[in-house]
């Protein structure tokens, strides 16, 4: 039921049509960029082809040891609206991320502060649109989900069970409601008005938060700012991760910071009990001789069957992977549990290239699941 009201209540952005400001505040566009030399020219020209009138954009090269500083210089070269920043070293007590979008907030002279990810394809009118939209309904900070692109059936069923859990944990219902106290970030599309922001913390608060997009809704909502969240599937594309493989690895870092708090019995519990509620209409209906409960388990398997459908729906992804959706918990917990279990052995976490120990970490950890 959670699941329908959250597709319900967020709204999606290409069907709202706010009112436009009598003048267009200058928004920045910040995109932290390590090793992205594949993905990041290509999105940053969808990026440049949107017609919003008064737009920079900052591209930070964060220590990268491909060609992504180059790709950086020469697009500020030819494009007047580029500042291009380059970070060779790391200060001792920061995560890679938040200290290169402090770097960007340094140089960044907008009444607005786009954050997003350096291959997120934006479509022309998707900065109007939510610009007007923030101004219209007062909004100080504004997340917006992307589209999550690919073509694999597997990893689809994945990402769908990933998307369910994801929206459900973070609250989103609730981000729509004036008196919650829910908050939440999107790394691809996190728009900050500045006012706002300068009456927090900043950046160094949340130098050491792994879930950095997170902990800037979190910074905004303390300082009683209106947060809130729309659904951008036919705005923003994103190929989050090219296949399984890849998706198990980048889910390290959040996994046992995030949901296992730094612990591996947390990160079991919590991966364990997800794989019993998503499995149990199952295990109900192979109850051979117990009709009542073979009963109860069919209505539950349509009922869980037909929410993967229309979160699928949602999300802008393939029917097809939502009927793979017991497959797809049963591999999504393999991977919470690899990630629990490889950050115990780590005692920490490897994040662009740097190790953090989980006793660095656990200091300056902002935000925390309920």
């Amino acid at each position: 039921m959670l699941d329908y009201r959250i597709t319900r209540l967020i709204r999606p952005l290409h069907k709202m049509n706010p009112a436009e400001p009598e003048k267009w505040p200058k928004v920045s566009l910040i995109i932290p960029a390590c090793n992205e030399a594949e993905t990041l020219e290509e999105a940053v020209r969808s990026k440049l082809e949107c017609d919003y009138p008064d737009l920079e954009i900052i591209l930070i090269d964060d220590r990268s040891s491909d060609t992504t500083g180059e790709i950086i210089d020469r697009l500020s070269l030819v494009d007047n609206r580029i500042k291009a920043v380059h970070i060779s070293e790391l200060p001792e007590g920061w995560l890679g991320k938040p200290h290169a979008l402090t770097k960007g907030l340094e140089v960044a002279t907008g009444d607005w502060y786009l954050f997003t990810d350096a291959d997120v394809h934006f479509s022309n009118g998707s900065i109007k649109k939510t610009i007007a939209y923030c101004e219209e309904m007062k909004i100080d900070q504004l997340g917006v989900l992307p589209k999550i692109r690919t073509d694999d059936l597997l990893l689809n069923a994945v990402l769908l069970t990933y998307i369910r859990l994801f929206s459900l944990l973070a609250g989103f219902w609730g981000l729509c409601k004036p008196k919650s106290s829910a908050f939440t970030g999107v790394g691809a599309f996190n728009l900050v008005r500045r006012s706002a922001y300068e009456k927090t913390e900043g950046m160094e608060w949340l130098k050491l938060e792994i879930v950095d997009d997170v902990g800037l809704g979190m910074l905004i909502k303390r300082s009683g700012g209106h947060v809130s969240i729309v659904n951008g599937i036919n705005d923003l594309k994103i190929v989050w991760y090219p296949g399984i493989r890849e998706m198990t690895v980048g889910l390290e870092k959040g996994t046992y910071s995030t949901l296992g708090n730094f612990s591996l019995r947390r990160t079991a519990f919590w991966a364990l009990l997800f794989l019993a509620v998503e499995l149990s209409p199952i295990a109900a209906m192979l109850m051979i001789g117990i009709i009542p409960l073979q009963i109860l388990g069919v209505v539950a398997w349509v009922v869980g069957l037909a929410t993967s459908i229309r979160m699928a729906k949602w999300s802008n992804m393939p029917m097809l992977p939502a009927f793979f959706f017991p497959l797809g918990a049963i591999i999504f917990t393999g991977m919470l549990l690899r990630a629990g279990w490889v950050g115990w052995r780590r005692d920490g976490i490897v994040w662009r290239g740097t190790y953090y120990s989980c006793e660095v970490l656990r200091e300056g950890k902002r935000f925390r699941l309920p």
